[in-house]
């Protein structure tokens, strides 16, 4: 047996593992995967403790799984595998986010969207810059189209209309979230499903 040493714990691996194909070893959370890196930086999935290999070293790039997913890169182009090491969403973007709440935003000819953990298309590709990420405490993404700031929810659906100058979500303490929206120097404030508080 080998012993392939992980963030500071280890993990025996069930048949011998030449300790130098790879370069870099990573755990995912649930200690049943590790992102691999060999010695020409690229990156690979391998099952613990087994130590079976997913996916072979090909990746340019290979995130963190968050939601059961990972982005990858490879020849310019984003996408996402699963935990066993399959492409799930196709290499065809040209940037990519991680996923939260099960949503990643992703570029495509120069135009924002939002995609499901499935790839499918949850908000449609007529945006023009991601302002702010899916994130698990806020629910909400800001975005911009034709040069003006609003909000979605994670199902695409715009709560915060598209007309004002600065959209962004902000926090009290760490614990109540609203989305500050600003417009010719004056602010409005809506809570996290879109309900204005403050009118402008």
């Amino acid at each position: 047996y080998d012993i392939i040493i992980i963030e500071r714990k280890y993990v025996m691996a069930k048949k011998k593992i030449d300790p130098f194909i790879y370069y870099n070893v990573e755990a995912t959370e649930d200690f049943t995967r590790a992102i691999v890196q060999n010695d020409k930086l690229l990156f690979g999935l391998i099952e613990l403790p087994s130590a079976k290999e997913l996916i072979p070293c090909k990746y340019a790039r290979m995130d963190k799984f968050s939601c059961g997913r990972a982005v990858v890169y490879m020849d310019g182009k984003y996408g996402a595998i699963d935990m066993d090491g399959n492409e799930v969403i196709p290499l065809i973007y040209s940037e990519m986010t991680s996923f939260y709440n099960d949503r990643a935003v992703v570029i495509r000819d120069g135009k924002s969207g939002m995609i499901d953990i499935s790839g499918n298309i949850v908000a449609d590709f007529i945006y023009d810059e991601t302002r702010y990420l899916p994130d698990a405490k806020t629910g909400v993404i800001c975005m911009i189209k034709d040069g003006l700031h609003g909000v979605l929810d994670l199902n695409g659906n715009e709560i915060v209309p598209f007309i004002y100058d600065y959209c962004s979500v902000e926090t009290e303490y760490l614990q109540n979230y609203y989305i500050s929206a600003t417009k010719d120097e004056k602010k409005a404030l809506y809570d996290m499903k879109g309900n204005e508080l403050f009118p402008l």
